[in-house]
């Protein structure tokens, strides 16, 4: 299991706030469970389950998930992920530049540039 009694969680697809208390098997299912104090949402028990007591929290505060609905709290919210903004460089005048071209004539007059798409160009003959 990657998580680890705790460390601070996002569970479910709300992304509800918690603490990890119990990382282990249960009696109530089989599999490995988390057992979660959630921090501001409502939970469902107080980190016991069917009279067996998994970890301690406040009534209501506590919920048993699979690792699946289980994300580390600096990976659940991607709204608060950090956004890279590309933006042109500026020369003085505070004009955007356009990346450098080169353009290259041949010995029959045409010409070929890179750093730009590539274009063909043909000449009707009168």
């Amino acid at each position: 299991c990657k998580f680890k009694v705790g460390e601070t969680v996002r569970v479910g697809q709300k992304l509800d706030k918690g603490i990890v208390k119990y990382v282990g098997e249960t009696q109530f299912a089989d599999g490995l469970w988390i057992g979660i104090e959630l921090i501001e949402a409502e939970g469902k028990n107080d980190g016991s389950v069917k009279g067996v007591q998994y970890f301690d929290c406040k009534a209501g505060q506590g919920i048993f998930v699979r690792e699946g609905m289980v994300a580390k709290d600096d990976d659940a919210a991607p709204a608060e992920k950090k956004t890279v903004k590309r933006t042109a460089t500026a020369d003085k005048g505070d004009k955007a530049t356009a990346p450098k071209r080169t353009v290259t004539k041949d010995k029959d007059g045409g010409s070929s540039a890179s750093g730009a798409p590539k274009r063909t160009v043909t000449k009707e003959k009168k």
